[in-house]
């Protein structure tokens, strides 16, 4: 069996080329062989089986179900390698001879092989499968949809997170150019003011150490010295 997009269908493989381990698809179906035939193997199969008639795809509703169909419906999805066998009307479930060791208590399990189901059902099945198809078309369409809706959602939202992020680092570069530039001013009027300060402060160190040394070398021995004494007190006033 392989499936397309939205379409299943069954591969059937010859079974001459299938003996010598080739897949090859199958054209044409012999009920009297029971066998399907590639084109290559049909030609062969009808020389030499004259009165056998083979039917090809336009009449394949007389081909037998396709192994992997049969497989795919046959067998039991809990126990692997097992195969549906029976019946349990009471709860409505296909089991197979492991599966019915959960359902000894059950009224009516019922073999398969006993079971038939009418044309009415068969037709009924049918449309309800194309129903549900329909229905799990639509739903996909619609997610698909919203898949598609969501990737540009996203890539809208991917594209303003980086716009705004570009304004932000903007702002950002304004903000630190700004305040370098203040800080910049500041730390200048600050080193002047500072500057000013300490050479004021050596000055006037200075000045006052050179007042100090005069004061302790004229001392006031005599009167001349007394006056410069008087002079150095009045200038230490207002250093």
């Amino acid at each position: 069996m392989a499936a397309n997009d939205s379409d299943t269908y069954v591969t059937y493989f010859c079974a001459t080329c299938n003996g010598n381990n080739t897949e090859t698809e199958a054209k044409a179906y012999c009920a009297k062989c029971d066998s399907c035939f590639c084109d290559g193997c049909v030609r062969l199969h009808s020389q030499g089986f004259q009165n056998h008639t083979t039917d090809g795809p336009e009449k394949m509703e007389k081909w037998p179900v396709a192994m992997a169909t049969q497989e795919f419906l046959e067998n039991c999805e809990v126990h692997k390698g097992k195969k549906f066998a029976l019946f349990c009307e009471d709860h409505s479930q296909l089991c197979c001879h492991t599966c019915d060791l959960s359902h000894r208590q059950c009224s009516k399990v019922t073999p398969i092989a006993n079971t038939t189901l009418s044309a009415a059902d068969d037709q009924q099945l049918s449309a309800e499968i194309n129903t549900i198809l329909d229905q799990l078309m639509k739903l996909q369409t619609y997610w698909k949809s919203n898949l598609e809706s969501l990737q540009v959602s996203y890539k809208k939202r991917l594209l303003d997170v980086k716009r705004m992020r570009e304004r932000i680092n903007a702002a950002l570069d304004d903000l630190e150019k700004t305040t370098l530039k203040e800080m910049d001013e500041v730390k200048a009027s600050w080193n002047a003011s500072l500057m000013l300060d300490v050479d004021t402060c050596s000055r006037l160190r200075s000045e006052l150490t050179r007042l100090s040394d005069a004061v302790q070398e004229i001392g006031t021995k005599n009167k001349k010295n007394a006056e410069l004494a008087f002079i150095a007190f009045q200038k230490s006033e207002y250093i």
